[in-house]
């Protein structure tokens, strides 16, 4: 897909969500995120969790590989008067130091990888986690139609290995978008973390 078309001509209205996702929310109010750590939006599409949580008083970096939305999270920020670093790389290749994140966010990236892909992003993800830091991800449960590589627990356990992280159960979930058709998709849930 041209990630950056998509952006520009409004398609990403099909996945995305005008607010913070819930899920960003009630993991929030738990707790789950560290209140003075940095936060990585990794795949941030738009920026709605990014947003949500800078205006929460979270410190978050948001990485994309479309400057286009990356973008639209500039603009998302700016109307919400919240500083958002944004970082256009690929996931699988990210300009962010060692150690140096606290809580990952993944909405919707890793289900458009193939599997070698999803182990380079995990090897990243291990780079850039301190130690005992999490990793939200979620994603489509099922391929619908070949078009997602979804979110299993056999997907996790392949695509993230023991010796680095450890993982909760993955949880299924109904995702929901702003797309005018079909707005809703069966998603799943996992708390990832790295040893």
């Amino acid at each position: 897909m041209d990630w950056d078309e998509a952006y520009r001509t409004g398609r990403y209205r099909d996945w995305d969500y005008g607010a913070g996702s819930q899920e960003v929310a009630a993991c929030a109010a738990l707790g789950l995120f560290p209140r003075r750590g940095v936060i990585l939006d990794v795949g941030c599409g738009s920026g709605s969790d990014a947003v949500q949580l800078a205006t929460l008083g979270f410190r978050v970096k948001a990485l994309d590989v479309s400057s286009a939305a990356l973008e639209l999270v500039r603009q998302r920020a700016a109307r919400a008067g919240v500083e958002i670093e944004t970082i256009h790389a690929s996931a699988t290749d990210m300009p962010v130091g060692d150690k140096s994140i606290d809580f990952a966010l993944d909405r919707g990236l890793l289900h458009n990888l193939s599997d070698g892909e999803g182990k380079a992003y995990a090897v990243e993800l291990g780079r850039v986690l301190k130690p005992g830091a999490g990793l939200l991800l979620r994603g489509a449960r099922t391929s619908y139609n070949g078009n997602f590589n979804p979110i299993t627990m056999g997907r996790v356990h392949d695509t993230f290995p023991g010796e680095l992280f450890s993982s909760g159960p993955v949880v299924p979930i109904t995702m929901v978008s702003d797309a005018k058709e079909d707005p809703t998709l069966e998603g799943a849930i996992v708390v990832i973390r790295r040893k």
